[in-house]
C-alpha cells in the first residue's frame, strides 16, 4: 500500500497491520524520526506544520526607523 513505501515506522504501522509492522521495525533496528504528522499524532507531539516549522530572521541594522 501507499504507506508500505514510507520511511517512518509509525506512518507503517498506522495504515498497516499494527504489530507485525512494529516487530519487523524493532527486529531491523529502525528508527523513528518523527518528521512527519502522522507519527507526531501517533506519539502526542506537536505537529509539524505551520509558522511553528521555521525560523525567522530580522537584521535590527536594517530596520527603518518609525520616526
Amino acid at each position: 500500500g501507499i504507506a508500505g513505501t514510507k520511511d517512518s515506522v509509525l506512518a507503517r504501522a498506522a495504515f498497516e497491520i499494527t504489530v507485525p509492522t512494529l516487530a519487523h521495525a524493532a527486529l531491523a533496528g529502525e528508527v523513528e524520526a518523527l518528521r512527519g504528522i502522522t507519527e507526531n499524532v501517533i506519539v502526542g507531539s506537536q505537529i509539524p506544520i505551520g509558522s511553528g516549522t521555521v525560523d525567522l530572521y530580522m537584521q535590527v541594522s536594517k530596520k527603518k526607523s518609525d520616526k
